[in-house]
């Protein structure tokens, strides 16, 4: 029953339900800490571009992406197309609409898009980077992640991650995301080896950070997982990537058997998404009622309106019924995910 559930929880640690508006000083650090130059007479070359506007767009747009949150990613997706309003020929905003697009299709409660039309956008975006500049890392990687998650088409995603790596061995987000295949592929070793290398390049990414644990979590080094998600929410506790985080250290202690510490993060994940008191001491008594157990079966219950709205995504539910030992109902949820191509749910081979 562990196993399974354990399964089950690989492809939902990433779920984030936070969101705080960017202000232009956290713009300038994000583009300080990765590195990025000011713009400067020589930046058309660097950046593609020679549209002032379209970069600083551009810019905004992978900052908001870089939150992964259902708003953010709408804010990214607004700036990229900015972007792409001021110069049609700009590839980079099309990879950055791909992987936007893409990752708004593993959420359900954006107010813009439904998540089945979420992934062909994303596809269609990264085929449209790849035509106007096939020699960026950016457009081949975005669509290297899309014949992964939407097409599953391992070799051909295999063929698109080596060569946006092969272009560019320094683009830190491609090797986050080849990382992301090899662990699909089973290959842990190779998947954490390249994570950890995307880490050396980009060191202050929280994302990179999580995912790394995560990778520890699927190894069931849980000690190692937790002591790693720690150490990225020391870089910014108040980041929004820090809500997942916390549901993932969940998740790691609930299956090192510590539970009350489990309980701990699973509760400071809603209070941290403006949960109610009221709510937050319900989640508590179903706990102390009824266990872990308990304790998601009160969320299921508080949750049930978005559930029937299908406002939650599926493969979380899946998670959480393969958890509580209703495993019909968890491989519905699955075959819900599976039908609209939404998550990657071939992970699970």
């Amino acid at each position: 029953m562990v196993a399974c559930a354990t399964i089950l929880a690989v492809g939902v640690l990433a779920y984030l339900a936070f969101f705080r508006t960017a202000k232009p000083a956290e713009t300038r650090a994000f583009l300080s800490a990765r590195g990025a130059d000011s713009l400067s007479d020589g930046f058309s070359e660097q950046h593609l571009t020679t549209n002032r506007d379209a970069y600083r767009a551009y810019i905004q747009g992978r900052y908001y992406s870089s939150k992964e949150t259902t708003p953010a990613l709408e804010q990214a997706i607004q700036q990229f197309q900015e972007a792409l309003r001021v110069d049609p020929n700009y590839a980079l905003p099309y990879a950055g609409l791909a992987e936007a697009y893409a990752l708004l299709g593993l959420h359900y409660d954006s107010n813009d898009m439904n998540p089945s039309d979420a992934m062909p956008r994303a596809k269609a975006a990264a085929i449209k980077a790849i035509e106007l500049n096939d020699s960026l890392a950016e457009t081949h990687a975005a669509l290297a992640a899309i014949k992964q998650r939407y097409d599953w088409d391992w070799s051909g995603a295999e063929i698109e991650f080596k060569r946006a790596l092969d272009l560019n061995s320094e683009y830190a987000h491609g090797h986050q995301e080849y990382s992301h295949y090899l662990s699909a592929r089973g290959l842990t070793t190779e998947a954490q080896a390249e994570m950890k290398r995307a880490q050396e390049l980009d060191s202050q990414s929280l994302s990179i950070g999580k995912d790394l644990g995560d990778l520890f979590f699927l190894a069931r080094d849980y000690d190692r997982a937790l002591e790693q998600y720690r150490r990225t929410l020391r870089l910014d506790p108040t980041d929004p990537v820090g809500v997942s985080i916390h549901r993932a250290m969940g998740w790691a202690y609930e299956f090192h058997g510590m539970h009350e510490q489990a309980i701990a993060e699973f509760i400071e994940t809603a209070r941290i998404q403006n949960a109610s008191p009221e709510r937050l001491s319900a989640l508590r008594q179903g706990f102390d009622s009824g266990s872990m157990k308990g304790f998601w079966r009160k969320w299921l219950e508080l949750q049930q309106e978005r559930i029937v709205r299908g406002h939650i995504n599926p493969f979380y539910l899946a998670q959480v019924y393969a958890f509580l030992g209703e495993y019909d109902r968890a491989f519905a949820f699955l075959q819900r995910a599976c039908d609209d191509h939404s998550l990657d749910v071939a992970v699970l081979r």
